[in-house]
């Protein structure tokens, strides 16, 4: 009887020995993965993590300039219209909130490059679906913009209700800032499922 006693606690130490084994060997196969993982994120898509840091320099740029501008115009409006006359309503409000979207949208590119560089899955994510929610607000904000004003918004928010603010030129704002928002937003879900 006592040998059968001591040949099962042997099994059983053996047992829980390799049973500690298997989990020890799951979790460093685990953070093995994970690392490769890490590692093929930042170096094998190099490229790419600096063409979004490119692509957002870029917007950023472009935002920054048109808000700037956009602004200028609208604190100094008083002074323009005594220049140009009253017929030119120079409402530019609603370009400066689109401007400002698009702003806050390169920052967030920005920051997503960089983590996507560095290798932070889940930073990426967070930044990825914080730029698909602000392409979305755009999209939505120039769509607003399109059925109270008209698809010539733009026009008519800076040379009103004239015959230059009503010209058929100021149909491309409007349909360029929608496609390149819809542009962005499927930019940002791709980066959400990767």
């Amino acid at each position: 009887m006592a040998t059968l006693k001591i040949h099962n606690e042997k099994r059983k130490r053996k047992h829980l020995l390799s049973e500690k084994i298997k989990s020890t060997k799951k979790i460093e196969n685990s953070v093995k993965q994970q690392k490769e993982m890490v590692e093929n994120i930042s170096s094998g898509n190099a490229l790419i993590g600096w063409l979004k840091i490119i692509f957002s320099s870029f917007n950023f740029l472009i935002s920054f300039f048109l808000t700037l501008l956009m602004s200028i115009i609208y604190f100094q409006k008083p002074l323009i219209q005594s220049m140009l006359g009253n017929q030119f309503t120079l409402d530019v409000f609603n370009i400066i909130i689109l401007g400002i979207l698009y702003l806050s949208y390169s920052i967030f590119e920005q920051f997503n490059a960089i983590y996507y560089l560095k290798g932070k899955i889940r930073a990426t994510k967070i930044t990825a679906f914080m730029k698909f929610l602000i392409s979305m607000i755009m999209i939505f904000s120039i769509l607003y913009l399109i059925f109270k004003y008209g698809i010539q918004w733009f026009g008519i928010s800076l040379f009103g209700k004239t015959s230059l603010g009503k010209n058929q030129l100021f149909y491309i704002p409007s349909i360029v800032y929608l496609t390149y928002s819809v542009f962005l937003s499927l930019l940002s879900y791709y980066d959400i499922l990767n």
